[in-house]
């Protein structure tokens, strides 16, 4: 099933679940505003600023979530956004634009940014953000499993860790690939995944070498709920899966949506959101667990 949401040239760059009963999905409208979407049965997109974009989002176990991009409201920097019992707080500006934030507690957050040859990590800490800590390299996707330990990826293919507050050199662990998302399910486990369709898991201590498992088509995000289940996604609208062993074929979910980011609070519940291929507007696809009807529509406008 694969859900517009109501509004036009609305891009979704960007979603995360706290629950299956809490998503939120964020982005921008074209190159102008924000909009975004929560909850199982999907909300119209709310505009933030008109000024800008998110690309980042991510919440916290009790459900607060914290969404990361740039505004034209607030300079050349970025900005941020909390949402806690139910409402949006105004924006909180950040020394650098995000392209990607974790935030595994309501008081803790790490984002990064891509900016080249070095990037910038700052952090949160419910309140406020950090200076920014320059990178051994532009980072484009982190994760935090605990407050004490993140990674991120850059696409150069390197690796950079941070532990409580400093962070590594970066290691080359894809040598050929661009990569371009990563999750840790905790610090001993995490996937990687490249534009050229390939994973490296980190397990036992070290880095895999990469893998194709999506016959070359890019990925373009992934997400482990634990060490034994996690989902990519692609441009061509298909997902693999991961079971603790080995990664399942590619299954397309909609041949019209270039996916862009997946999350998976749990092994049996996945969202994924992307940019319709031939259409502008923002889509929203639900794997895994089946939804209470069979079929929801947002804003009373739905493609199936």
């Amino acid at each position: 099933m694969t859900l517009l949401l109501s509004g036009h040239g609305i891009i979704a760059s960007a979603v995360t679940c706290a629950t299956a009963s809490l998503c939120v999905a964020v982005g921008a409208e074209g190159s102008e505003g924000v909009e975004l979407s929560r909850t199982h049965a999907w909300s119209a997109p709310i505009a933030l600023d008109r000024g800008g974009g998110l690309a980042g989002v991510s919440c916290s176990p009790g459900g607060t979530c914290d969404a990361v991009g740039a505004s034209a409201s607030f300079g050349s920097g970025g900005v941020s956004y909390r949402l806690a019992k139910g409402s949006w707080t105004s924006g909180t500006a950040t020394a650098v634009a995000l392209v990607s934030v974790s935030c595994p507690d309501v008081n803790f957050c790490a984002g990064v940014d891509d900016a080249s040859p070095h990037g910038h990590a700052i952090f949160f800490n419910g309140t406020s953000w950090s200076r920014p800590v320059t990178l051994a390299a532009s980072a484009v996707s982190v994760s935090c499993p605990t407050t004490r330990f993140c990674a991120a990826v850059s696409q150069s293919g390197d690796v950079l860790y941070d532990h409580g507050g400093t962070w590594s050199r970066a290691t080359r662990i894809d040598p050929v690939g661009t990569l371009v998302s990563i999750s840790c399910a905790r610090q001993t486990f995490c996937v990687a995944v490249d534009a050229n369709g390939d994973v490296v898991h980190y397990a036992r201590g070290r880095w895999s070498k990469p893998r194709d498992v999506d016959g070359g088509t890019s990925l373009t995000g992934v997400s482990c709920a634990s060490a034994s289940f996690c989902a990519a996604v692609d441009t061509a609208g298909a997902v693999v899966t991961f079971d603790g062993y080995a990664w399942s074929s590619p299954r397309t979910i909609d041949r019209a949506v270039q996916f862009t980011s997946v999350s998976c609070p749990t092994a049996t519940f996945c969202v994924a959101v992307g940019q319709n291929a031939s259409m502008t507007g923002a889509y929203v696809t639900t794997y895994g667990a089946r939804p209470a009807t069979s079929s929801r529509s947002v804003a009373g406008k739905e493609a199936l």
